[in-house]
């Protein structure tokens, strides 16, 4: 366990606790106290920080005073350094019902696992700990800020996880245990007893992680079947074939089933018996068409089917029954036009190579006009195959849907002279992603001022748009231009990507030159790319001037100058490591 110097426990803790102040400095008036509360906390940074962040939104001296008493009041003097254990057990107790509920379902998630934020906010609403009113993002935003969990997002890609440090992840399993919630699957089948032969009642039943085989499910009764409100067998990939009937047997309150990365191919038609089921899981298994039994779940919110790699890719007609469904992911080429129907839709998530396809005739399928009509959606990814849908998008076909937030369009009528991205698609100002294939990029693309994600493939960037001026953009990926020799000098100017993180240029195979790069110019890049670049000979001067510069790949050029200045002991390179030694230089 790490332990911190009294100096540096003392900087951790007035930057949790007066993160706003100037130079995290103590008010003089609450110094004294929040000295003495930082030696109930040793020289532990996790028991710092989870104590200073949870003072950090008050200052009045009868809350710090409140803390200080209530940790003298657990310790057994007023030298005694806490346990650990009994510092996060007090931050848990402070916390409201919900984020308690919130918290403890963390114990669900294997230790060290990067948990995908959107799906853990599903399963919070799933298990109905959202109070009404409340945003769920809010509940994970309030364990953040608290540092009972550590959340992140990876920018370029538009995605946030969260991780829970192991003492945090023990305390959960204890609060989940003590509350009779959570256990592994072995104490599922044999330690726990039934409710039926006089044993306690279990409020809430979690079946964790585990590495279980297809004879541990089918031979095995479950106990208290009736109070099991989370099922997850996921990542167990012995379970595989048509998976028993029995064990969803007398599963009447069930609100998550989590099935992903087994070898199931069959979904048992019990399953449909479910009512309550918010949440579906069935990524990456066998499935090869969505089980009749899903149609039943009307109360279904969540349903993701992605690398699926036998699944049909036409989704069924009833698809349409499903009115609650907020999230639909899978590898679909073909959507049903009753599509339409489903109002809470916000996520029709196209995975992996697929594109849905629109239909241009009146027969049954989702036409552009139909996708026009869906209000409410955010995330979209198509492919335009006719001259009549592009003319469609030029005339605004698409401009009603402003709360779409990420949009991929691929063109697929010609790949020579490339159409237009039809500018009626600039209302749509809340776009934090867009992809673009096989479009000419127009100027008017940096009006997208909240764009973050900007992906152009095979894209004519002949006259590069002042991409440099977006304000908000963090992930810039170039990725194959047949004809562009030089990147633009504007690029590499100062104040040009204020917030650029990532930036890749892939496959350009008449480039010649990447731009100098000024004092000032991408001020937060931390990886560069540029790869498969056969004709590059010019690399500009100012790369060592990106100081937060943590990665660097690139695809060695054919030209002998160029690769000798890069490579360990090059000019370039040595540039390079100089402003940052920690850099890693892959090539």
């Amino acid at each position: 366990m790490k332990f911190l110097t009294v100096e540096d426990s003392w900087k951790l803790f007035c930057a949790y606790a007066f993160p706003e102040s100037e130079g995290n400095r103590a008010p003089d008036n609450l110094e004294e106290i929040a000295r003495n509360i930082l030696k109930k906390c040793g020289e532990l940074p996790l028991a710092i920080k989870i104590t200073a962040a949870s003072l950090a939104k008050t200052t009045l001296p009868d809350d710090w005073q409140s803390k200080l008493t209530k940790l003298e009041e657990v310790g057994t003097s007023d030298d005694h350094v806490m346990d650990i254990m009994d510092i996060l057990k007090l931050s848990y107790h402070s916390l409201p019902a919900h984020l308690k509920a919130c918290f403890a379902y963390l114990s669900f998630f294997p230790e060290d696992e990067a948990i995908e934020c959107e799906y853990l906010i599903y399963l919070w609403m799933g298990e109905g700990f959202i109070p009404a009113g409340k945003n769920p993002w809010d509940c994970l935003d309030q364990l953040g800020n608290l540092c009972l969990v550590e959340v992140w997002e990876e920018e370029w890609r538009l995605k946030k996880y969260c991780k829970v440090h192991d003492l945090l992840l023990d305390l959960a399993i204890l609060i989940s245990t003590e509350n009779k919630c959570a256990f592994n699957v072995e104490d599922a089948f044999s330690k726990l007893h039934s409710v039926h032969t006089g044993g306690d009642r279990w409020g809430r039943l979690f079946l964790a992680k585990k590495d279980i085989d297809e004879a541990v499910v089918s031979e095995r009764r479950l106990v208290s079947p009736e109070l099991v409100r989370t099922l997850s067998l996921s990542r167990n990939a012995e379970i595989g074939g048509n998976i028993p009937a029995m064990l969803f047997s007398g599963m009447r309150v069930l609100r998550v089933l989590d099935l992903s990365y087994t070898n199931i191919s069959i979904l048992p038609a019990c399953v449909g018996e479910m009512k309550l089921l918010k949440v579906l899981n069935l990524r990456e298994t066998k499935i090869k068409r969505l089980p009749e039994c899903v149609r039943c779940l009307k109360n279904l919110s969540f349903l993701d089917v992605s690398r699926c790699s036998e699944l049909d890719r036409k989704a069924p007609k009833w698809i349409s029954e499903l009115q609650c469904l907020q999230h639909l992911e899978g590898p679909f080429e073909q959507m049903p036009k009753g599509l339409l129907k489903l109002e809470s839709l916000r996520i029709l998530r196209i995975s992996g190579e697929w594109w849905l396809s629109l239909s241009r005739e009146e027969d049954g399928l989702v036409r552009l006009e139909d996708l026009g009509k869906m209000s409410a959606i955010e995330e979209i990814r198509f492919k335009v195959e006719h001259d009549s849908q592009l003319k469609s998008m030029e005339d605004g076909i698409l401009a009603p849907l402003l709360s779409m937030r990420r949009l991929d369009v691929r063109n697929k009528i010609a790949q020579t002279d490339l159409p237009q991205f039809p500018e009626r698609m600039n209302e749509m100002r809340n776009l934090k992603h867009l992809r673009l294939e096989y479009f000419a990029v127009p100027s008017w693309i940096c009006c997208f001022a909240n764009l973050m994600f900007l992906y152009l493939q095979n894209c004519d960037c002949s006259n590069y748009p002042e991409l440099q001026e977006m304000p908000n953009l963090v992930s810039l990926w170039l990725d194959v231009n047949r004809r562009c020799k030089e990147v633009p000098k504007a690029f590499g100017k100062s104040g040009g990507f204020p917030h650029l993180r990532f930036f890749s240029i892939h496959d350009f195979p008449e480039l010649e030159e990447f731009p100098e790069i000024e004092d000032g110019a991408m001020p937060w890049l931390e990886k560069l790319e540029l790869w498969r670049c056969r004709k590059l000979n010019k690399v500009g001067e100012g790369l060592e001037r990106l100081k937060r510069l943590k990665e660097f790949n690139f695809e060695l050029s054919e030209k002998d100058e160029l690769r000798e200045m890069l490579k360990e002991g090059g000019i370039y390179w040595e540039k390079i490591k100089t402003a940052n030694p920690e850099i890693i230089i892959k090539k």
